[in-house]
């Protein structure tokens, strides 16, 4: 965690002895033990690759020790403090971070005020054709601005019919065609009535795929401009800068490097059924799947650079108003918020332990948690 008082917990508080506290099923040990192998695994790959040393020692270093407490509300282990590396390719942030989404969406549909609109869900996939690995980048870059022009505006069509959106990017891989696919899934909350023959905001599957076609069409002039103000911004450490010449100087290309969709793009339109959860485990899951890219450093250094600075998934509409309502967290290094994390740390009566990555075992060690002196 990047708090200094956690980290501090994470780096000296852990013991030789056996633990005296065991564990049940909810510390997930077998899980945390595949993920934390499948980090170990990409960071190898990461080191046949061109890319900077810096991202493997990160890999190999994310979740190294791990302090886990009993919620003292659900009697589960939850992650207290720890250290992830947080990148985009680990496989152990990547699952982590899938299950937080999972729990966030769950937490904001089953809230009261959530309830009280009595919406549906339908679930949207929203895509473009295959790319090889060197279009992907600038493929991302209209995909996210498409997805502006569809939701910035309130007189829209597409944010006019849903009460509110969740959105999330995946991206598959084609290994014989070596070509890339990302595509957004989308779980939209719907009002009772929106299937009714005479609900003016009803968006039939012909008006969806046009929808669509459009905005990727006219996020021709918002992604090179984004993607410009975010290496600009990179490269001069967040400088202001007057933009105007190297925007004009991006209008000669646009055509080439964005050219027009003509072809119809594949939308797909599926109602979830009431009190199922198969929606949200659809929209929560992985970007990429590790097992895409884990062994093959080609793979890596087309996804690292194209996934950086991204921001994977989005939150709209009632979606947005309960998310901040429950003050959710979309990547939290703690399964606790930052301030219960630390009152947990320092509460004798919560019973907590270690559990520290064995590099020669390539398992975890499970150790009782001590605290320090005068802590």
């Amino acid at each position: 965690m990047t708090d200094a008082f956690l980290s501090d917990f994470v780096n000296e508080n852990i013991t030789p002895e056996p633990a005296q506290v065991k564990p049940d099923k909810t510390l997930q040990t077998e899980k945390y033990n595949e993920h934390k192998r499948g980090a170990m695994r990409v960071a190898q790959t990461y080191k046949k690759t061109d890319l900077p040393w810096q991202t493997a020692r990160a890999l190999q270093q994310c979740g190294k020790k791990m302090i886990f407490a009993q919620n003292p509300d659900t009697q589960k282990w939850e992650v207290a403090g720890g250290m992830f590396c947080q990148k985009r390719l680990c496989p152990l942030c990547c699952w982590r971070r899938s299950v937080k989404t999972y729990h966030n969406i769950f937490d904001i549909i089953t809230d009261p005020d959530f309830k009280k609109t009595e919406a549906e869900f339908i679930m949207l996939t929203l895509t473009v054709k295959n790319v090889p690995g060197h279009e992907l980048s600038a493929t991302l870059d209209r995909l996210m601005a498409a997805w502006q022009v569809l939701t910035d505006n309130k007189r829209q069509p597409f944010r006019r019919s849903f009460l509110g959106t969740f959105r999330a990017l995946e991206i598959t891989y084609n290994k014989q065609a070596k070509e890339y696919h990302p595509h957004f899934h989308v779980l939209a909350a719907v009002k009772p009535d929106y299937f009714s023959k005479d609900n003016p905001d009803y968006m039939s599957h012909e008006k969806l795929i046009e929808t669509w076609q459009e905005a990727l069409n006219r996020a021709v002039r918002i992604a090179p401009a984004e993607a410009v103000i975010r290496q600009l911004d990179k490269d001069t450490h967040g400088a202001k800068l007057d933009l105007g010449p190297t925007l004009q100087k991006l209008e000669k290309s646009i055509r080439e490097k964005y050219p027009p969709i003509e072809y119809r793009p594949d939308v797909r339109i599926e109602k979830i059924k009431k009190g199922t959860s198969k929606g949200i485990a659809e929209v929560a899951k992985y970007t990429v799947k590790p097992g895409t890219y884990a062994n093959s450093p080609e793979v890596v250094e087309v996804l690292d650079p194209a996934l950086r600075r991204r921001r994977l998934i989005a939150y709209g509409g009632i979606f947005q108003q309960i998310y901040k309502k429950l003050n959710l967290e979309d990547e939290a290094d703690s399964d606790f918020t930052k301030q219960k994390a630390i009152d947990v740390m320092k509460n004798p009566l919560i019973q907590k332990i270690v559990m520290t990555w064995d590099f020669s075992l390539g398992a975890y060690k499970i150790t009782p948690y001590k605290a320090q002196e005068g802590a």
